[in-house]
């Protein structure tokens, strides 16, 4: 909304419905203009090419290696030549008194390295998250010319303290395939 809002043309994907429901109706009491669609980013086979690609706590609903490397291949490939890409995520944090149980549980389970199960209001499991590690993080910026890469502290969705990077790349003018 806030980049519609500055005259910007807005496509934002999610797979939750009433995200996106909240986004429209948001849309409709504003004074902006924005597109929002439900669905799973990954099944997007001709999205174009933006100038700009955000995933702000994107990563981390992808707890799947083969999933998370497709969204990076993909959102790679919606990205102009010299366009510029902006993450916002979680880093795996061992020494969070927040975090250690569960990763150790995770590590019990034979889980990837960073999974973590988040707990549901209901008592059990929402979905399984995953926190970045620094060889990740690496990954993840490789294909990309860095403008910046930040980390600071943050609280989780159920108000757990948590360490975040935040990173904004540009796209060279030849593509690097991610391995």
């Amino acid at each position: 909304m806030w980049l519609a809002s500055h005259g910007l043309d807005v496509l934002g994907i999610d797979i939750n419905a009433d995200a996106i429901l909240q986004a429209r109706t948001a849309v409709k009491v504003s004074n902006v203009t924005a597109c929002f669609m439900e669905g799973d980013f990954l099944d997007q086979t001709d999205l174009g090419r933006f100038d700009l690609v955000l995933m702000v706590r994107v990563l981390t609903c992808f707890s799947q290696l083969k999933d998370w490397q497709a969204l990076l291949s993909h959102s790679l490939g919606c990205v102009t030549a010299d366009g510029l890409i902006y993450i916002h995520d979680f880093i795996f944090s061992p020494e969070n008194d927040s975090y250690r149980e569960r990763y150790a549980e995770a590590a019990r389970r034979g889980w990837r390295a960073g999974n973590i199960a988040v707990p549901g209001r209901d008592g059990g499991v929402m979905f399984i998250a995953h926190h970045h590690t620094m060889e990740e993080i690496n990954e993840i910026t490789s294909p990309y010319k860095r403008v910046f890469l930040n980390t600071h502290d943050s609280l989780s969705m159920n108000g757990n303290v948590c360490r975040m990077f935040e990173f904004l790349g540009k796209r060279p003018a030849t593509p690097v395939a991610i391995s």
